[in-house]
């Protein structure tokens, strides 16, 4: 598998879990909103709920203190008031009167000298027992009040709640439970264990209204009613896919280089550079990218991404690092007034930058080789430089350190007659571009001759870059060009060959 195929099928991987990922956060965001909005839209049904049985019970509640007045009158005169009183309530069972828990009146004369409820139970709370006339066996509800040994009760018909309950949600199942017992739509009274999982509770009558939603309706809620989230939400999982593919390329391209640069797979190689007698003079440091399983990666690919990144900072440290050793370990002598260069960008010039670099042109300065060669630093013209005085202040500091400066690839990048009027260079790299326009028949030459007028106006050293033919040495030479580069008379190639080609004659034995 080669690098591009590599990098889309890492391309499309890494879009893939992005949307996928995407996906999931956003059926969860979706789904804990649905349940979050059903459980409250339920707990606010049964707020209401209570609320409803609440009002019952203090109806109930009033017709107590209504009867109170009344106790101790007899039976039969007692008997019609009440009956009077609980006409006017439908949901009302009876009303009793008992004394020492025995019922000494009632509106159902069947309950007179029967047993009423305990009297432990407290007063003023729902209590829930089994009816003994009206609906034997069936729920009725209970509140109370004591008062010296008299006992005023009311029983209410459970069905009444329910129907209340059926009003507010024919759909919940709800059940009503009192001191330890609940009851439901069926009328019975049960004392077990029953599910539930959302409940709500009434702070005047000590009872609460509970049910249970289950998986499925929170599923069936959730899709009718946030079934168009997740159709939205597959629209922009799409436009999510597409944007990550676009950006997930240079992501897995920046992972690739970080690995390879704490692996060591960025090596130096080198590209003489000659006088105008064709004496060697130099050497310009090249990286390249020598990858165990995709072999050497032309820097195209990977220096415009390294600099955008702020990966070319390390890269650069280890470029400078490798070359001194390199240098170090060949034990070579060099020709006199023989120059390294090494590229540097606009990243290089901020502030926070400056420190790797000026650590590296110290680690040259305190090398053997500072004292037979000295450091170019080339700056690449591909970005801008962001603030011009911290640019100046590097430059005076690798000046006064007795590095070199020259702009590289004069002429194609960003702002360079504002780069030189502002920065101050020992050297100016012609481009390529400009020395192809050297030809025996060309019309274009006077472009060179004005970018070498230039630089002389200057004072700057002149080297061309690119020089592949013997007219355009020939032109250069007259032109007093000082140095020349180019495939006419060498192309890059590891350091070590380079060492071994172009400087074994100097190795001291």
């Amino acid at each position: 598998m080669n690098l591009h195929v590599d990098l889309k099928y890492r391309q499309w991987s890494l879009a893939f879990f992005t949307t996928f990922i995407f996906l999931i956060c956003g059926s969860i965001v979706i789904i804990a909103n649905g349940i979050y909005s059903i459980k409250n839209e339920n707990q606010s049904i049964l707020n209401t709920a209570v609320a409803e049985i609440d009002s019952i019970l203090y109806s109930s509640q009033n017709t107590i203190y209504d009867t109170m007045p009344l106790v101790g009158l007899s039976c039969d005169d007692l008997k019609q008031k009440l009956i009077g009183i609980i006409v006017k309530k439908p949901s009302f069972e009876s009303i009793n009167i008992s004394k020492s828990s025995e019922i000494i009146c009632s509106t159902y004369d069947r309950l007179i000298h029967t047993t009423n409820i305990d009297a432990s139970y407290p007063n003023n709370e729902l209590i829930l027992v089994k009816s003994k006339v009206i609906n034997s066996g069936g729920a009725i509800g209970v509140i109370k009040e004591s008062f010296n040994n008299y006992e005023v009760s009311v029983g209410i018909d459970v069905s009444a709640f329910f129907s209340s309950l059926y009003l507010i949600n024919p759909d919940i199942d709800f059940k009503v439970e009192a001191l330890g017992k609940w009851t439901d739509r069926s009328g019975d009274i049960y004392s077990s264990y029953y599910e539930n999982n959302l409940s709500s509770k009434s702070s005047k009558y000590n009872y609460k209204v509970s049910t249970y939603i289950s998986l499925n309706n929170y599923l069936s809620g959730i899709m009718l009613g946030y079934g168009w989230h997740f159709i939205l939400l597959i629209f922009i999982a799409v436009f999510v896919w597409y944007f990550s593919y676009k950006k997930s390329a240079e992501k897995v391209m920046a992972l690739l280089m970080k690995n390879s640069l704490e692996k060591k797979h960025f090596k130096p190689y080198a590209q003489p550079i000659m006088n105008s007698k064709g004496e060697l003079k130099g050497l310009e440091i090249l990286i390249r990218w020598e990858h165990k399983k995709y072999g050497i990666i032309p820097p195209d690919m990977f220096i415009p991404l390294a600099e955008k990144t702020g990966l070319i900072i390390p890269m650069t440290r280890q470029l400078i690092t490798d070359t001194i050793q390199n240098l170090e370990y060949s034990y070579c002598h060099f020709p006199k007034d023989f120059h390294i260069g090494v590229n540097i960008c606009t990243q290089h010039c901020k502030l926070i930058n400056q420190i790797s670099l000026l650590a590296s042109c110290q680690e040259f300065m305190d090398s053997q080789i500072s004292k037979q060669a000295y450091l170019t630093l080339e700056l690449t013209e591909r970005g801008l430089i962001d603030d011009i005085d911290e640019a100046k202040i590097l430059f005076e500091r690798l000046q006064h350190m007795g590095i070199k400066l020259a702009v590289d690839d004069f002429g194609t990048g960003n702002a360079s007659l504002s780069i030189l009027s502002n920065l101050d260079f020992d050297f100016i790299k012609i481009d390529k571009s400009f020395i192809d326009l050297i030809d025996v028949n060309t019309e274009n030459s006077p472009i060179v001759d004005n970018v070498i007028d230039l630089a002389k106006r200057l004072n700057s050293g002149l080297i061309a870059e690119g020089v592949e033919k013997q007219v355009q040495i020939d032109y250069l030479k007259i032109k007093g060009v000082d140095y020349i580069q180019g495939y006419y008379y060498g192309k890059p190639i590891q350091l070590k060959l380079f060492i071994d080609e172009y400087l074994g004659k100097y190795k001291r034995e």
